[in-house]
């Protein structure tokens, strides 16, 4: 009679057994996950207590600086944005125009300012203008891209014969776009400009601009209008060489003006 009773009460006690196991393997989960996430949670207190142990002034200096990094590639991507309708419309022979080879083209130039940023971070722990005039570079380059791609493009959109009657009235359109990204990228990025007397500060920017657009224009349809082709090279390249040499002049004059007119109290 108890071998009866005993056989008839296995079922049970096995069931019982079985949900007793599972109970146990839950908790045992349960538990590292706890101190899984409990572990995670101490090394990201440790982080941040040592990021509050540092400086205030050293916070915000590597916060600025992540937002620099950010902002500089932002600028590569742009960069080779622009410069995808000068390959095109060079037709240069290493040059072919695939849809993988102009996203290399982007990114690899957001990589370069990531790099080259960095290294100006490094040089300006000696000489702190460093970093500032690496980023009036990596905003004129912007400039000389935006500059050089929306040149082409028109250039490319309209025809190089219609394109040859108008080739001042377009590259003073293209000059013009440019000023007004290089005062927003130089006023709230390279000088962290804080003024609220836009109207004075932007009327002097573009005193300074007008006169870089007399420079950029008047050099440039001078070189491509009068002065023929020299080196044996093609319309098409002379054009642009014409064009690249009147942003380095104007490039220098705006940064003095710049510096030392429009942003002089900043620096």
């Amino acid at each position: 009679m108890f071998f009866i009773s005993l056989t008839l009460s296995c079922p049970l006690l096995s069931s019982s057994v079985s949900e007793i196991s599972d109970r146990l393997k839950f908790s045992l989960l349960s538990y590292q996950r706890l101190l899984r996430f409990a572990l995670v949670r101490k090394k990201r207190d440790r982080v941040f207590s040592h990021f509050l142990s540092i400086p205030k002034v050293a916070r915000l200096t590597l916060m600025v600086r992540g937002k620099d990094f950010s902002l500089v590639f932002l600028i590569g991507l742009l960069v080779g944005l622009f410069l995808l309708p000068v390959g095109e419309n060079l037709k240069l022979s290493f040059w072919t125009p695939t849809r993988l080879h102009s996203l290399w083209l982007v990114f690899g130039f957001g990589l370069l300012a990531l790099l080259a940023l960095w290294l100006a971070s490094v040089l300006s722990r000696f000489w702190p203008a460093v970093f500032q005039f690496a980023k009036f570079a990596a905003v004129g380059a912007l400039n000389t891209a935006m500059d050089l791609g929306l040149f082409n493009l028109m250039l490319i959109l309209f025809g190089f014969g219609w394109f040859r009657y108008s080739f001042s009235l377009f590259k003073a359109i293209s000059f013009v776009l440019v000023v007004v990204s290089s005062y927003l990228w130089n006023k709230f990025w390279v000088f962290g400009g804080k003024s609220r007397k836009y109207a004075r500060e932007f009327a002097v920017f573009l005193l300074v601009s007008v006169v870089g657009l007399l420079l950029n224009v008047g050099l440039a349809s001078y070189v491509f209008l009068r002065v023929p082709p020299l080196f044996g090279v093609n319309e098409t390249l002379w054009a642009n060489l014409a064009a690249f040499s009147a942003i380095v002049v104007s490039l220098l004059w705006n940064f003095f003006g710049y510096k030392y007119l429009t942003f002089r109290r900043y620096t």
